[in-house]
């Protein structure tokens, strides 16, 4: 059963490549349509894992802690933009790294 499951989701997956832009983005839209906000904040940091190696992830958590560590009064738009710019990050991965900010600004709060 789990083969064929393997099977369904790589047929599915190849006929999702194929498609064109506008239709992989009505596919994308809905498939996160369907889960809920924490299941899609879920999904969406498995993709960025997939997207960006774990190293490449390491330093940006490393470079933001830096930026945080060296003020705390930056806000967290201010760190996710400049780590965005910094490491050429994707404008459309913003929500993701503003929300990586705020971990990270959390956990340099807790350290102190």
């Amino acid at each position: 059963m789990r083969t064929n499951l393997k099977e369904r989701a790589g047929h599915l997956a190849r006929y999702v490549a194929r498609m064109d832009e506008v239709h992989q983005k009505h596919f994308i839209a809905t498939l996160f349509e369907r889960f809920s906000e924490k299941d899609r904040l879920k999904r969406f940091e498995w993709v960025s894992h997939l997207v960006y190696s774990e190293s490449k992830w390491l330093k940006i958590n490393n470079g933001m802690g830096k930026i945080i560590t060296q003020d705390m009064k930056k806000t967290l738009m201010e760190v996710a933009s400049m780590c965005r710019y910094y490491f050429g990050i994707n404008p459309e991965m913003m929500p993701f790294l503003i929300k990586t900010s705020q971990r990270i600004k959390m956990r340099v709060r807790m350290r102190r």
